[in-house]
């Protein structure tokens, strides 16, 4: 991983624009299910800066990927702020570090935690 920064001080996303994105897309039955699934990941979605893509974790240790959502739960229940994040469906917005995720992977898909 590679820091720099910080290369933002503002707000991640306009909540109030999401919200209305959502309003208009909802008025709409035509709408693509995929426009429906995007704006409620980012209506969900932490306001952190970073994003850890799982399946790169996981190749980089050699396992298999743990399911998104184990790993979300996991880290709420360690005290982390955690979601979905739209940039990818195998990633993961959090405040945890790099090291808290890597051995979270290693744990899950081992089955020791």
């Amino acid at each position: 991983m590679s820091l720099i920064g910080p290369l933002w001080i503002g707000d991640m996303k306009d909540q109030q624009f999401v919200e209305s994105v959502a309003s208009w897309i909802a008025e709409r039955p035509d709408t693509e299910q995929e426009s429906l699934r995007i704006i409620r990941v980012i209506r969900e979605e932490e306001e952190t800066f970073s994003y850890f893509d799982l399946h790169q974790i996981s190749r980089k240790l050699g396992l298999p990927a743990p399911r998104t959502s184990e790993v979300i739960e996991r880290l709420r229940e360690m005290g982390f702020r955690a979601s979905a994040t739209h940039i990818t469906g195998t990633g993961v917005r959090t405040d945890a570090p790099g090291s808290t995720l890597r051995t979270l992977v290693r744990d899950l898909v081992r089955g020791s935690s």
